[in-house]
């Protein structure tokens, strides 16, 4: 059984312990020693800050686990708070003197601070709210979907040197903080900065805008599926996360929580309102998808905003009428555009919609895709004959738009550009897809009793501020030319396992970053010395890597201090 081993306890007046040291030792048979056993020493606990009355507790500055508490009784550590009462007053720190990840959080901290996100947390959640979100968007950014926890995460990263009170420990399911940027004030003033900060950089950011939504799962064991009948005054079998983003730079302006299987035209409504009010910001256009097309939304282009939404295939609209007149100049040459590696037939036509709402329509046939779609419908019929007999008693223009129903589209606009154009701007809605996929990867629910209303909304602000990070990363990286330096290339040397950098993901950067550790002694962080590959990074980002720090300069240099 183990046992705590002290050496030089030395107490003051009061009775508080002011010097010694202790390890954790256990008895072991030996025969031919005095009483048949010796002592053996498991770990060091370093110093002793406090001892129980029984001498089998005890809470230690460990060199190899910083503050920490240790029980003899079922040989178990676990974190303390440097504020904790059992200390007294006594000057404790969590300064785990072991190798801990260096690379991977100083690079995001670099980045957070270039891309002026440092200063905006600083100046939006305030001393201890800042240090957590820190911690909580460097896990969430880093971790890439890993089933590693925030506190074990941030316990073995660098980044546990700068959390003052805040212990690792109480990030494993932090309700404190989830919970209190729920508040909607947060959520306002947060983005406020965000786009004023951007608009510093680009005045026109957030008045050109992609508005998209989409289903956030509300299976039984996922506690986003709070949101649906609880907080938004109605019950529902989803809910959705509606973005809007810059067009420009791909970035949110805002999103909302919408409960319901659609965003219809008055969320739409609702969101800009929000936008306009609670940012100061006049959309002046909108990409949207077809799912937002009404009578009233596409009345709204008198008002002077510019639009370009997708025909929805329903009542109301010559969406049968319009590929005819398309299908008919599908070989012509002068009709005929090529975009990103597929030949695209088009023509413009003004039309009427709703009785008196004039508008451009730009009728598509993506010729590639329509005819893969064509062969697979062929096969497809030619083994069910069912389908086969009712195709053959379609009309033969709705025959040809079956056919080529995965290539032909519709896009209404008012912006007068030309069809290469106005396609152009449609796609762009890739930023949208992206941002998307940015914002669900690696997200981390708690259990399901750890949430409520507001600590759900919380964690998807924290998340948003994740994704932001995310794309601003990937966004610099695509930026990137070669890893080869300029002496290899005029060498002739290309060794095959280098590959341009605007081809390696964010994930393999920052795995390839964590390998750079680094050792804390007293107010100095050491360094390793980086792989030549992990230098690399760090230089496409311009960022040296010293071989050591102090704790003052770091915070100095990556905007730590509150």
């Amino acid at each position: 059984m183990a046992f705590i081993r002290t050496q030089n306890i030395k107490r003051n007046g009061e009775g508080i312990i002011v010097s010694g040291s202790a390890s954790v030792a256990k008895s072991v048979y030996q025969s031919n020693a005095s009483h048949h056993s010796r002592q053996v020493n498991i770990e060091a606990l370093g110093k002793v800050l406090w001892l129980s009355e029984d001498g089998k507790s005890g809470i230690f500055q460990s060199p190899t686990r910083g503050l920490v508490f240790y029980d003899s009784k079922d040989d178990t550590f676990s974190f303390v708070e440097t504020n904790d009462k059992r200390l007294n007053g006594t000057k404790a720190e969590f300064r785990p003197l072991i190798h801990s990840v260096f690379g991977d959080a100083y690079l995001s901290l670099q980045c957070l601070g270039k891309y002026g996100i440092t200063g905006l947390l600083k100046e939006t959640f305030g001393k201890e709210l800042f240090t957590r979100t820190l911690a909580h968007v460097l896990y969430s950014f880093v971790s890439d979907g890993s089933k590693m926890t925030c506190a074990n995460f941030i316990g073995r990263s660098m980044y546990s040197y700068f959390l003052g009170n805040v212990s690792p420990d109480s990030l494993r399911y932090d309700e404190y903080y989830f919970s209190s940027l729920g508040d909607d004030s947060l959520k306002v003033s947060f983005f406020r900065k965000f786009v004023a900060m951007m608009k510093k950089k680009d005045k026109d950011f957030g008045t050109s805008v992609y508005v998209d939504s989409t289903p956030i799962p509300t299976d039984s064991d996922n506690p986003m599926s709070r949101l649906c009948c609880h907080g938004t005054g109605s019950s529902c079998t989803q809910i959705r996360l509606a973005f809007v983003l810059d067009q420009k730079s791909g970035l949110p302006v805002w999103y909302d929580i919408i409960p319901g299987n659609v965003l219809d035209v008055n969320n739409l409504k609702d969101e800009l309102t929000d936008v306009e009010k609670s940012l100061k910001i006049s959309i002046e256009s909108m990409v949207l998808d077809a799912g937002y097309s009404s009578r009233e939304l596409l009345g709204s282009i008198n008002d002077g905003r510019k639009l370009i939404i997708r025909m929805p295939e329903r009542k109301g609209y010559p969406y049968q009428e319009l590929f005819d007149s398309v299908e008919k100049e599908y070989n012509n040459p002068d009709r005929i555009f090529v975009r990103n590696g597929h030949n695209y037939v088009a023509v413009r036509k003004q039309i009427k919609l709703f009785g008196n709402i004039a508008i451009d329509a730009y009728s598509y046939i993506d010729k590639d895709n329509a005819e893969s779609g064509m062969k697979k419908a062929e096969i497809r019929m030619s083994e069910n004959k069912k389908e086969k007999k009712e195709f053959d008693a379609k009309p033969e223009s709705e025959r040809k738009r079956y056919l080529m129903e995965g290539g032909y589209f519709v896009l209404l606009s008012n912006y007068g550009y030309d069809e290469k154009g106005t396609l152009d701007e449609y796609f762009g809605r890739t930023h949208i897809e992206n941002f998307f996929k940015d914002s669900k990867e690696g997200r981390r629910l708690l259990p399901l009793c750890k949430w409520s209303d507001r600590s759900v909304r919380g964690k998807i602000l924290s998340d948003m501020i994740s994704t932001i990070l995310y794309t601003l990363f990937r966004k610099e990286m695509s930026k990137a030319k070669c890893r080869y330096s300029e002496g290899e290339k005029k060498g002739g040397r290309k060794p095959k396992d280098l590959l341009p950098l605007n081809q390696i993901t964010v994930s393999e950067v920052l795995s390839g970053c964590s390998t750079l550790m680094c050792m804390k002694d007293g107010d100095t962080i050491y360094i390793d010395t980086p792989m030549k590959e992990v230098k690399e990074y760090f230089g496409f980002f311009g960022i040296t890597i010293k071989g050591s720090m102090t704790m003052d300069e770091i915070r100095s240099e990556l905007g730590l201090s509150v």
